[in-house]
């Protein structure tokens, strides 16, 4: 793909301001892009929308989104306001970590919406707003999604 298609196209990050998530954000800020970058908390923001924007992206905006508590409803009305999104990165922290008998019936719930439900009510909000045959989504999920890993859920 031309890297040009990219320039000030808009692409929305969730878990983006450490880990994997940041580094996908750090990938496109090179290609011209604009961002919306969310994570439970700003810790930082100011320092990465910075770096961010001395890489490259034409934009950044950082909007506070919990996967687990947030509604996007009308996070995603009141952000985009009608904007068409070229992209959207599913992406959030692991669930709770413990042996089974240390878990409780909550801590299975939380992990459901962290890691299944959230993202999935997420793009739900977001597909009016993806640029028709125009967009991508990525999801990042932890492999305990399809099988049990140590001690995660």
């Amino acid at each position: 793909m031309d890297q040009t298609w990219f320039t000030n196209k808009l692409f929305w990050c969730l878990g983006a301001t450490s880990g994997i998530g940041y580094a996908v954000c750090q990938e496109l800020a090179q290609k011209k892009v604009r961002l919306i970058i969310s994570a439970r908390k700003d810790t930082g923001f100011e320092e990465k929308k910075n770096e961010l924007l001395t890489l490259g992206a034409s934009e950044v905006k950082f909007v506070p989104f919990d996967m687990k508590n947030d509604d996007p409803t009308h996070l995603t009305e009141s952000v985009l306001q009608g904007e068409k999104l070229n992209g959207v990165l599913l992406n959030a922290g692991g669930p709770k970590s413990g042996k089974l008998l240390t878990l409780n019936y909550e801590d299975f719930l939380d992990a459901n919406k962290l890691i299944l439900a959230g993202p999935a009510r997420f793009l739900s909000a977001c597909l009016k707003y993806l640029e028709p045959q125009n967009s991508s989504v990525v999801s990042i999920t932890s492999t305990s999604v399809k099988e049990p890993v140590g001690e995660l859920n």
